[in-house]
């Protein structure tokens, strides 16, 4: 994994190409001068006034990193990622050499220089977006800062659905991951005074929602999770190549960016098809790498253990079972009919469907295993 703090090394600010008057600065200089570091070490004892100041300061490097990786077009108000020919969406290598990012690098570069300053922060994702979140020591504070798209900043506490910062909080210290469900017309209603009213935010969106404007469909409910600085870090480099490596057709460099995630993967909507892991079980087992392909499903699914969803179940034993019968290997058709069995045994489950993939399953396995013995 590369360290994250290269990817800053060589950004200036503003970005040259804007052609500013004042020729650009390199923004960790920019950045240091602030001093916030110093400011937030003589607040040590104020609980609201240090929140407040370090809330200040994440907006203040927010909005530096943004002029350095904001370049719009003349029509549109949003990266020209074509006039700089880049991948769309960037890699994080196109950030090194050419300063041109998408939410990945926006959030990434304003993630080392919150932690630089020792600013606690969460990395967030959402629906293939990312940002930063600030805590503060009540339960009534969960503010978002999105470096790219400033006017989704919000409190988005008053979005939580069924959820608590405090029991983020505890599961970001205890098993160093968090997710919660967030209200995406609250959050949309709270951005809108300053959103763009022809803009779109395709993370905002879910196929099952109701137009609000224009093109845009707000989803009724977000999944959004949360890192620790470091860790986000890693999980958006190795997300990252994952999604390229997808959109690529690259199995072998999605299959080393599944084992770089590990149990991390950041998208929690339990409405997730899983179609790119199951793109990379289908790739392994056709060249009959079984025993991969399988540690890569536990991994991959052991991300969702601390979430009480059916779904994560069902889906899981919905990859043992596309291996199953890739591999004909009654033991594993046995491990997918065990999942199935665990989302029976969850609040919400769909029984019935579920129930069918059994009995279809349990008579697929006795005749593997009839096979195996012959």
């Amino acid at each position: 994994m590369v360290d994250a703090a290269e990817y800053t090394e060589r950004l200036v600010t503003p970005h040259p190409r804007l052609n500013k008057p004042d020729s650009p600065q390199p923004l960790g200089f920019v950045i240091r001068e602030a001093l916030i570091a110093e400011d937030l070490e003589g607040l040590e004892d104020q609980g609201k006034e240090k929140f407040k100041t370090r809330l200040a300061a994440a907006d203040y490097i927010a909005l530096q990193v943004r002029s350095a990786l904001w370049v719009p077009q003349a029509t549109r108000k949003r990266n020209d990622f074509v006039e700089d020919e880049v991948s769309n969406p960037p890699t994080l290598e196109d950030l090194k050499r050419k300063q041109v990012a998408a939410c990945t690098g926006f959030t990434l570069v304003t993630s080392v220089y919150l932690e630089d300053n020792g600013i606690d922060h969460w990395v967030g994702f959402a629906n293939g977006h990312w940002l930063v979140a600030i805590d503060s020591e009540e339960d009534r504070s969960l503010q978002l800062i999105d470096p790219m798209t400033p006017e989704v900043g919000q409190n988005a506490w008053t979005a939580l659905i069924n959820s608590s910062v405090k029991q983020t909080q505890r599961n970001l210290e205890t098993i160093g991951r968090a997710a919660v469900l967030l209200n995406g017309h609250r959050l949309w209603r709270n951005m809108r005074p300053m959103a763009d009213e022809k803009a779109v935010y395709p993370w905002m969106e879910e196929q099952a929602s109701v137009n609000v404007l224009g093109q845009q469909k707000i989803a009724d409910k977000i999944a959004m999770s949360f890192f620790q600085p470091e860790e986000g870090q890693d999980v958006i480099q190795a997300y990252s190549r994952f999604r390229h490596a997808s959109i690529n057709n690259d199995l072998e460099a999605a299959t080393r960016a599944l084992d770089e995630i590990g149990p991390r993967f950041p998208n929690m909507d339990a409405r997730n098809r899983h179609t790119e892991l199951r793109w990379v079980i289908a790739g392994l087992a056709n060249s009959g790498r079984f025993a991969e392909a399988k540690r890569i499903i536990r991994s991959y699914f052991e991300t969702f253990t601390f979430i009480d969803d059916s779904r994560f179940h069902e889906a899981e034993g919905d990859a043992l079972k596309l291996l199953a019968r890739a591999s004909s290997d009654p033991d594993v058709a046995q491990e997918a009919i065990e999942s199935y069995e665990r989302a029976l045994k969850m609040p919400k489950s769909y029984h019935r469907a579920v129930e069918g993939k059994i009995t279809k399953l349990s008579k697929q396995k006795e005749k593997m295993s009839s096979t195996r013995e012959g």
